[in-house]
């Protein structure tokens, strides 16, 4: 797991935006997985943690925008 020391040197280095799409591409499949998920039979509280999961993958995706352009605008 990265850092997000290592995160941020990552994305400042990446002036051609590349390591953002591709974590952005990776963190919205991780999205689209768990609501496919949730869509399927679950108890409530299996539910709930799905939901949690993708509401953090939502807010890691703000994070790696917001971090991306601190450094590229």
């Amino acid at each position: 797991m990265h850092t997000l020391t290592e995160l941020e040197d990552r994305l400042a280095a990446d002036a051609s935006g590349h390591q953002r799409r591709a974590l952005l591409d990776a963190l919205s499949e991780t999205v689209m997985a768990l609501g496919r998920a949730q869509r399927e039979p679950q108890s409530a509280e299996r539910y709930a943690s799905l939901e949690r999961q993708r509401l953090a993958a939502l807010a890691a995706m703000r994070v790696v925008d917001t971090v991306w352009s601190r450094s590229h605008s």
